[in-house]
């Protein structure tokens, strides 16, 4: 009976305390043994409908708790992403306004992918359209027609980020994160 689940214990224990019900009512009065035997069997199954209640009830908590932890560990990694991509774009501002040296843009995306393992990949397309690239760029919006490959769903995501520098906007960053590490 354990293999059946939670409603097929409730619906048997609840046919038992029907059954046990009607003998109960067709015994005469004076079978007092009989009476105290009925009513173990329906407290024994009813405390089967209240274990097969509590076995529902447990399974659904769980199974809440543990998809709003995925959910709030892939949003903490989506933070973490954000929060990578706005570094790059800043030091990508940073190159435009002359503070770092003759350091070219696919210098700065390559070290910026250096010793990350989640990002997979990083393109920056600036406003003249020109694009720099490092790492795997399947699903980023480079060197393909407007129909871009869709990331695979639940392993990959694509993050984009305007960079602005002194004179305004310079320019998209596109970066390519694997939720592979995401447990």
């Amino acid at each position: 009976l354990w293999g059946l689940g939670p409603a097929a214990l409730i619906a048997i224990s609840l046919a038992v305390i029907a059954f046990v019900l009607w003998l109960w009512r067709g015994s005469p009065a004076s079978r007092v043994l009989s009476h105290f035997g009925y009513a173990l069997i329906i407290g024994g199954a009813m405390l089967a409908v209240f274990y097969g209640q509590h076995l529902r009830l447990s399974k659904e908590l769980v199974e809440t708790s543990a998809s709003r932890y995925d959910n709030r560990l892939v949003e903490a990694f989506e933070d973490r992403a954000h929060s990578q991509m706005q570094r790059i774009a800043q030091a990508l501002s940073m190159h435009e306004s002359g503070i770092i040296g003759n350091v070219g843009p696919e210098t700065l995306l390559s070290a910026a992918l250096a010793g990350r393992r989640d990002l997979e990949g990083i393109a920056f397309i600036d406003d003249s359209g020109r694009e720099y690239v490092a790492g795997d760029t399947t699903y980023l919006p480079v060197d393909s027609p407007p129909g871009v490959e869709s990331p695979a769903p639940g392993k990959t995501i694509v993050l984009e980020e305007e960079v602005a520098g002194a004179t305004g906007r310079l320019g998209t960053l596109y970066g390519q994160f694997s939720l592979s590490g995401v447990e």
